[in-house]
């Protein structure tokens, strides 16, 4: 039978992943099949889910497809003669979980559009926030992580749970603060991130609460105000 080398397997992500072989000698008769096997099961053979990858000696590349998140895999590099099927040695992986993806640092702007106070339309009213960071990191629970969310140097923590679209925030409460305009709002925020790039997570959301302005040396007090929020994080 042939002999074969597992080759070492790259590119995971949550249902993927890149392996190979190398056949290294045909056993004195032409290999007819090549390719990878894999399960979830240590030691698999052609009979659980493989590939074909050409025929004949020499470097092959595998890709391994339709995985389950957060799974260990075992994977064998096969090649099949007259003489028989031979196999390379096991290697193995775990595939990520969704909520890895979004682990890490991200800063950039989210401007808060208010559509109404006090229980009545306004245009539009926009409040532009230049330093929104959210620091994301995954808990022990799958698909979950934790997120510090900072705005004007306060931190606020909340909770996401991670798809393979977007992470879902749990509603949580910030204070946006602007002295230079003498206002003040106290609001709950439901946002969503969609990453469009390991560097990019994109930002989404409603909010609504309350707040108070000064206007010409007068507090203004606005019982209910709603409105969106969006942005664009990048990774630092």
């Amino acid at each position: 039978a042939p002999s074969i080398v597992t080759n070492n397997v790259t590119n995971i992500t949550q249902d993927a992943a890149i392996c190979g072989g190398n056949v290294t000698s045909d056993g004195g008769s032409p290999v007819t099949a090549r390719g990878v096997c894999w399960s979830a099961i240590p030691n698999p053979t052609i009979n659980d889910n493989h590939t074909y990858n050409g025929t004949g000696t020499g470097n092959f590349t595998s890709s391994i497809t339709g995985l389950i998140q957060n799974t260990t895999y075992y994977v064998r590099a096969f090649a099949t003669n007259s003489i028989g099927t031979n196999y390379g040695e096991q290697k193995s992986f775990t595939t990520t979980d969704y909520a890895a993806t979004y682990v890490g640092n991200y800063l950039g702007q989210i401007t808060f559009t208010f559509t109404s106070m006090n229980n009545a339309p306004v245009n539009n009213t926009s409040f532009p926030i230049n330093e929104f960071h959210i620091e994301i990191t995954k808990t022990e629970q799958l698909n979950t992580v934790t997120a510090i969310v900072t705005i004007n140097n306060e931190s606020h923590q909340t909770y996401g749970a991670a798809t393979e679209e977007k992470l879902d925030f749990i509603p949580f409460n910030l204070v946006l603060d602007k002295p230079e305009q003498q206002c003040l709002f106290h609001l709950d925020l439901n946002m969503d991130g969609y990453k469009t790039s390991n560097e990019v997570l994109n930002i989404t959301g409603n909010f609504s609460g309350n707040g108070s302005a000064t206007i010409i040396g007068q507090e203004q007090v606005f019982d209910e105000v709603s409105g969106s929020a969006s942005g664009i994080l990048m990774k630092q």
